[in-house]
């Protein structure tokens, strides 16, 4: 006999059990709790093979079996990783070379969804996408999907919808029009908060979304040129909408019946106020507000970019000499979408695919926060992006520039650090192996917040 290998069902051996195995090789204990021995021991002293324990076990055995300190060792990982997923697949990186237990073999597992689905949980519950683990065993992984609210729609049905059931955001997408009614069929959102109007559709049709209690947002894209008859009648929950069509949008008299004016606040490009205030029906609305980015007090001399799902806040430093301030947004090389600030943080043009929130900011010579903010919308989750700032004087040239690239988290992931639980305990940031993780007392985080250890 060359190996053996003892179940962790084993509490005691006796002495003397393998005194005549000569031949051994390995021998794997599997019990955690080390099994007592009887007499001097069960191995023949004259063989030195290894005697593999089960990882974060070698301290206990070493004590409790003295007699074979010396050859007691972590076995080179023979464990296997084995994944399903229906619906999608699922991705491993190791985060490190590891070959050993002594070296805390981390990896990284990362659900990604087939078009049309969506990632809701392993299936031991555990919902953090990406997860990282420590491969103590062979272990099998699945990942479970479930199936998206996604479709056509619109004239000829060039346009596509997709509804995100965790946020309650519909989104239109693709070029064309939005003819009249809904034409979602059988799989209708009817529970949504939000909608999101894509930068090439170019209208909105009769009764398009009329009647829908629960819309609070409403995003229009620039290339929105008409919204018609009751297309938003009786949407009486909406609360702003944003508007990023320079000119104002041609809408029906009857676009907005329903929606309370008074409350309902409207968002256009700094530029535009005056126009939409003047036109018919978007006049009706009594807050008209710039589209800006937000003031923060953080102190910052970089720009640093805070990933959600669908989403990422950007935030950057002003600067006494800028005029302008331009973000690029680019997804594999390719522009998503350039938005463009004055010195006062209001945007004054976009281009690309909309992008939206922000709050309204009185003119100022120069701006008094350390630095800005804005939400970049629209964005796919799971997703690498590049990004680019350049902050320019009244006489166009650059004062500063600033790029990067960011993430975007998938649905259920931790979005970042600051959801690790604060009560006084120190954090320290360290770099293992090319990985950036927190250290808080004895626990591991990753930045996206999520334990490791």
């Amino acid at each position: 006999m060359t190996s053996v290998t003892i179940p962790n069902s084993v509490t005691s051996i006796s002495e003397g059990a393998f005194s005549t195995c000569t031949g051994l090789t390995s021998v794997t204990i599997e019990a955690e709790t080390p099994p007592t021995l009887g007499g001097s021991g069960p191995f023949n002293s004259t063989n030195i093979c290894p005697i593999y324990v089960p990882c974060g076990t070698i301290d206990a055995y070493k004590t409790a079996w003295s007699n074979y300190a010396s050859r007691i060792k972590y076995a080179p990982l023979p464990y296997k990783i084995t994944t399903h997923a229906e619906n999608g697949n699922v991705n491993i990186a190791s985060l490190g070379n590891y070959t050993t237990c002594d070296t805390e073999p981390y990896y990284k597992l990362t659900a990604v969804p087939n078009y049309g689905y969506h990632f809701t949980q392993w299936s031991d519950g555990l919902k953090d996408n990406p997860r990282i683990f420590q491969i103590t065993k062979d272990t099998t992984f699945t990942a479970e999907f479930a199936y998206d609210r996604v479709g056509t729609c619109g004239k000829n049905f060039a346009l596509t919808w997709s509804y995100d059931h965790s946020t309650k955001v519909l989104t239109i997408g693709n070029a064309g029009e939005f003819t009249e009614n809904m034409q979602f069929g059988a799989e209708a959102p009817g529970e949504m908060e939000e909608l999101v109007i894509g930068n090439n559709v170019t209208a909105i049709g009769a009764n398009a979304f009329a009647n829908i209690s629960t819309l609070k947002k409403v995003t229009i894209g620039e290339s929105v040129k008409t919204i018609g008859e009751q297309a938003f009648f009786n949407c009486v929950n909406l609360e702003t909408i944003f508007n990023y069509r320079p000119t104002p949008t041609n809408a029906y008299s009857t676009a907005f019946d329903g929606v309370d004016k008074f409350e309902c606040k409207l968002y256009v490009l700094t530029g535009s106020i005056d126009m939409y205030k003047a036109a018919a029906v978007w006049r009706d609305f009594y807050y008209t507000y710039a589209i800006g980015a937000e003031e923060t007090t953080m102190t910052t001399n970089d720009v640093t970019v805070e990933p959600q799902d669908n989403a990422a806040t950007v935030t950057w430093p002003t600067s006494n000499n800028a005029a302008t301030y331009t973000i690029q947004i680019t997804k594999d090389g390719v522009v998503f979408c350039t938005l463009i600030f004055n010195a006062n943080g209001q945007l004054t043009g976009i281009a690309f695919a909309p992008s939206r929130e922000g709050q309204s900011h009185a003119p100022a010579a120069l701006m008094t926060a350390n630095g800005l903010q804005f939400t970049v919308t629209g964005l796919s989750s799971g997703t690498q992006y590049g990004y680019n700032l350049t902050a320019k004087d009244a006489n166009d040239q650059t004062v500063a520039t600033y790029s990067g690239e960011f993430t975007t988290t998938s649905e259920g992931t931790a979005t970042g650090v600051e959801n690790v639980p604060s009560d006084n305990v120190p954090c320290t940031k360290v770099i293992h192996n090319g990985q950036i993780y927190i250290l808080r007392g004895e626990k591991v985080y990753t930045l996206q917040g999520q334990e490791v250890k």
